[in-house]
């Protein structure tokens, strides 16, 4: 889930140059869980998934405030 988002937020910053929030992963961390592909998502507790995303976007802040490389 940590490398779709990241691959997913690359995507969006360098074909479109938008940052993605932390609401766009989170919509789209739903929208995974009813794949089939992806499905197993739903299998664990949705906290720790959501708190991975959480941290990845403090350190896409991060990034972009100039405050890490």
């Amino acid at each position: 889930m940590w490398n779709k988002t990241l691959a997913e937020r690359h995507r969006a910053y360098h074909q479109r140059g938008e940052k993605t929030s932390y609401k766009a992963t989170d919509a789209a961390l739903t929208g995974w869980k009813k794949t089939a592909e992806l499905a197993f998502l739903s299998e664990v507790p949705s906290v720790p998934l959501q708190q991975s995303l959480r941290h990845q976007h403090t350190a896409f802040q991060n990034f972009f405030a100039g405050r890490a490389r």
